[in-house]
């Protein structure tokens, strides 16, 4: 650290250490000219109920429902990823035919409710597949996939709590 600053005294950067040190410089610059407009707008009152919330909040180090709002945005941000990785697993695959897939999500986990034609191995098999696949990149963020695969003769409809993303009820 010493031989660093030993160096920034006198001039001596490399380029790529100027050039992150731009970076760093504009980031933090950045960073304080968005807190000095939050900073006017809670002052006067300029932002929404739910943003003076959250601020009045942090200043007065109630951190719960800060901790609680971005715990929900994580848990948004994992199932978006999770179904990411599902849905391109899942195009890896060939002939996946699937009449009918919902999605719901928990804490932790997203949850996939797929239906596919009466012995349709393959598609079963793919859809179990990406589920895998999934879990495995979803891993190192303490979030799963858990995917149910029914049949047509089944006859259980998809549950009223999932979100239907493909419904071809007539296929």
């Amino acid at each position: 650290m010493a031989e660093v600053l030993e160096n920034v005294v006198k001039g001596e950067t490399t380029e790529s250490g100027s050039v992150a040190d731009q970076k760093a410089h504009e980031f933090f610059s950045d960073l304080v000219s968005k807190l000095n407009v939050t900073e006017f707008l809670y002052n006067v009152k300029g932002m929404s109920e739910n943003e003076y919330q959250m601020w009045s909040a942090a200043i007065n180090k109630n951190l719960e429902p800060m901790m609680r709002s971005n715990r929900i945005a994580s848990n948004v941000a994992c199932a978006n990823k999770a179904f990411e990785e599902f849905m391109l697993a899942l195009r890896v695959e060939k002939n996946v035919k699937l009449r009918k897939l919902a999605v719901d999500i928990s804490r932790s986990k997203l949850y996939i409710w797929a239906e596919v034609e009466d012995d349709d191995e393959s598609s079963m098999r793919s859809v179990l597949y990406a589920d895998s696949v999934a879990n495995l990149k979803m891993e190192e963020l303490g979030f799963s996939v858990s995917a149910t695969v029914v049949e047509k003769s089944d006859c259980v409809p998809v549950p009223s709590h999932y979100v239907k993303v493909i419904d071809n009820e007539s296929k």
